[in-house]
């Protein structure tokens, strides 16, 4: 399944909150994460795969995951530039569930180069016990000790009144 969305940070201090993560989950809109560092995705939220950003502490760090605990502080990969500018930026992502694949991408909203991964977390059948999943998408997000807001705009494929789930295909 393919998906994307906007985002831009908005933090009173120029040290923001932990994490948030754009998951791909099997049980409902109920599910929820740990606090903090667990980016309101671990250890509860599975089975799942998620692509995780955390501006926290200067470290800005990005990865993806299939619903196992999450290094701390610092992601799989360093961000290329600041997301707590205030600007906005393009997130893209899609999962390869044959091949276990999650690729996904970054760019400024206005523009600029684009910084995209590959990782290899694990296939769908691993993961979620069948080849072709439905699963709930969406975004989870939390913070420890500091502040920061997250603003999602633009989400696609839009959801629907009745929060349906999308099949991975």
């Amino acid at each position: 399944g393919m998906a994307s969305f906007t985002f831009f940070i908005y933090s009173t201090t120029a040290n923001t909150g932990d994490c948030f993560c754009f998951v791909l989950q099997m049980n409902g809109t109920d599910p929820l994460g740990g606090g903090g560092g667990n980016c309101g995705y671990t250890p509860n939220v599975y089975p799942s795969v998620a692509v995780c950003v955390r501006p926290y502490n200067y470290n800005q760090t990005i990865g993806a995951y299939a619903g196992t605990p999450m290094p701390y502080p610092n992601l799989a990969h360093t961000l290329p530039y600041s997301v707590t500018t205030g600007q906005a930026f393009n997130m893209s992502f899609q999962y390869n569930g044959a091949l276990g694949l999650f690729w996904y991408s970054l760019q400024a909203a206005s523009g600029g180069p684009v910084s995209t991964w590959n990782d290899l977390v694990s296939n769908a059948t691993s993961i979620f016990g069948v080849p072709n999943p439905t699963v709930y998408a969406g975004i989870t997000a939390s913070d420890g000790a500091l502040w920061e807001g997250v603003y999602i705009t633009s989400f696609q494929p839009p959801p629907s009144s009745s929060l349906d789930t999308m099949a991975l295909v």
